[in-house]
């Protein structure tokens, strides 16, 4: 269970996406757990929750799946890419973001039934985890030894900048307003105050 995070809808009801697509949910916060099936032998690594109710979930080979309601059935969208989709985003009432393992950025508008890709991706980097305060405005990480392992865009992944003395391997970012921070695989972290201008270890 360690390829994805539980995704809840209240303090009671949550969901959880790992291994050959296998979807757990809960209905008592997390006390007991039921499988639903997903329809999807892939491998699921990341899943988020609209604000209508309807779940997203990527995984392996550029999956997509989606789910009216967070219940059976799940829908199999077309497939993105060959890369795995590492990781997604909800950003808005029908707007979702998602991050293949090569940097690749991809946008749907109509709650992950379609998507686009961004005409560019950072360079050099494996990625493994974004975040996104709109669907242009985003930040992209993972494993990078050339330029950057941390990279913005302020247009949809157009054009990507990559992050200074930001190189190495690195598991996760997250924001909450300007706070930002990033996780390196050793267990260091960086953080912002000022969305990501200037970042400082600790």
């Amino acid at each position: 269970t360690s390829s994805a995070a539980p995704v809840f809808a209240d303090a009671q009801t949550g969901y959880f996406g790992f291994g050959a697509g296998f979807v757990i949910r809960t209905l008592d916060g997390g006390a007991t757990w039921s499988q639903i099936s997903s329809g999807s032998g892939t491998a699921l690594l990341d899943m988020d929750r609209f604000a209508n109710g309807d779940l997203v979930a990527v995984g392996e080979a550029g999956r997509v799946l989606t789910s009216v309601g967070g219940s059976a059935p799940w829908l199999l969208r077309a497939t993105l890419t060959a890369a795995s989709l590492q990781a997604v985003q909800v950003v808005g009432p029908q707007e979702a973001v998602a991050v293949d393992s090569t940097g690749g950025v991809y946008r749907s508008t109509d709650g992950g039934a379609s998507w686009a890709a961004a005409t560019s991706a950072p360079a050099d980097l494996a990625a493994v985890d974004l975040h996104f305060a709109s669907g242009l405005d985003g930040w992209v990480i993972g494993q990078g030894f050339a330029s950057a392992a941390l990279f913005h865009t302020v247009d949809g992944g157009a054009n990507w900048t990559p992050v200074p003395d930001f190189l190495g391997t690195y598991v996760a970012i997250d924001f909450a307003g300007p706070s930002g921070w990033a996780a390196s695989y050793d267990g260091t972290f960086y953080r912002t105050a000022d969305d990501g201008v200037t970042w400082t270890q600790g």
